[in-house]
């Protein structure tokens, strides 16, 4: 899977500098980003399994972001 938008996210981790949830965001990003780096998905199908939540547009995926961040 292809992340198109992670420097969105590091900004906003990022404009979260100096608040107390902050590092615990950071940290399930970037959890968050190496499982999908790991990940042998092949259908969104297989995404869905694992991320109930997670919109299908067209071929792209959008997690949920409560999700990313409760994992």
């Amino acid at each position: 899977m292809r992340i198109i938008a992670r420097r969105t996210l590091r900004e906003f981790v990022d404009s979260l500098a100096g608040q107390k949830d902050q590092p615990a965001v950071k940290a399930a990003l970037d959890a968050w980003f190496a499982e999908v780096g790991r990940a042998g998905w092949t259908s969104t199908a297989d995404v869905k399994r694992l991320y109930a939540t997670a919109s299908i547009v067209s071929a792209e995926v959008v997690p949920s972001v409560r999700t990313v961040l409760r994992a």
